[in-house]
């Protein structure tokens, strides 16, 4: 019983160091970039655009490796506006 209980509890330090808990903030601002990420996608597919497809794919993928919340919301607005700043300049 001692043994298990000590497994379970080093089980439950290695799954929480390698995976760190999201918090209700990051889990809306994921799903808010995702959905952007999703819609920047399929515009780019459409038309035939590569910057806004590989925005589209960064913004999805992003938030399962940033915790910090500031890091976030700037990466996340970066990557929204970066497709009409390349447009604007090119």
């Amino acid at each position: 019983m001692q043994n298990r209980l000590c497994y379970l509890t080093l089980c439950a330090q290695f799954y929480s160091a390698t995976f760190p808990i999201m918090d209700t903030t990051t889990l809306i601002i994921g799903i808010i970039t995702g959905a952007f990420g999703t819609g920047y996608i399929i515009y780019g597919r459409n038309e035939q655009r590569m910057v806004p497809m590989i925005s589209g794919v960064i913004l999805c993928v992003y938030p399962y490796f940033i915790d910090n919340i500031w890091i976030l919301c700037g990466g996340g607005i970066i990557l929204i506006l970066l497709p009409f700043i390349v447009s604007f300049i090119s």
